[in-house]
Formats: structure tokens, sequence, C-alpha cells
């Protein structure tokens, strides 16, 4: 009867019994798997570190950088005029040229103010003027 009026006062599983004497102290139970907390940022910073490389990576191979490509596109004249005799000639004429910038880069392209020389042969420069800057777009012409 003295065993029935016996009372547990703590899970037996975790601490032992109550009324017994503890050896080595209490009983903590952990998982064993469980790893301490600072390494959850070590991999998360790991992880980023790993994108941010692979993103850098197919960058360089994919995103490459090139130069604009200028293609004269048309030249035409207008008001030629032409005459003289073999000792002393001479012509004026007014070109129209057309000229394309294909921008094949992922951003876009801005020139500054250029100008455009036409050389006659041996001669010399025979024509200059100049282009006013502008934007080429990306992917566009």
């Amino acid at each position: 009867m003295a065993e029935e009026d016996r009372m547990t006062l703590a899970p037996t599983e975790l601490y032992g019994r109550s009324d017994e004497e503890q050896q080595n102290g209490p009983k903590i139970w952990r998982r064993k798997t469980e790893e301490p907390p600072g390494n959850c940022i070590v991999y998360s910073l790991t992880i980023i570190v790993i994108v941010f490389a692979v993103c850098l990576i197919l960058s360089l191979i994919f995103l490459r950088i090139s130069k604009p490509e200028i293609e004269t596109v048309s030249i035409s004249t207008s008001d030629l005029r032409f005459g003289g005799n073999s000792s002393n000639p001479y012509f004026n004429a007014t070109l129209v040229s057309d000229i394309s910038i294909r921008n094949s880069n992922f951003g876009a392209f801005e020139f500054e103010e250029s100008s455009l020389r036409i050389v006659y042969a041996d001669h010399g420069v025979v024509g200059e003027t100049t282009i006013g800057g502008r934007r080429v777009e990306a992917h566009k012409t």
C-alpha cells in the first residue's frame, strides 16, 4: 500500500524518478543530428555566393559586349554640276548618304556628334559634314 501512495513528479523518461537520486546531473535529450544555429548563416551565405558566381559566369559567356556595326546603306548625288576644260576642271555635287548603326548589345549605345569626310582618290578630302549625336536602343538599328 505504501507503493500506491507514491506519486511521480516528473516524467521518468527524461529525468528518471523524482524520488531517486540523479546520477551525473539531469539528462538533457537532444537529437544527434541537430546542428549549431550558426551553420544556417554559413550555408545561406555559401548558397548566395555560389548563385552569384554562376550568374557572373553565364553573363560573361552569353552577354558579351560587341562593337556596333556601321553600314552605308546608300549614297546618291543631287545637284551635280561640272565643267571647265582639261587644264582646269571642276565639279560640284551634293551627296546624300544613308548610314545605319546596328546595336546587337543588351544595352543602349550613345554616340556623340561626329564628322564624316569624303576622300576622292589621291586628291584628299573633297567633302566633310557633321553627324549629330544619337542613341541606338538595344538590339535596334
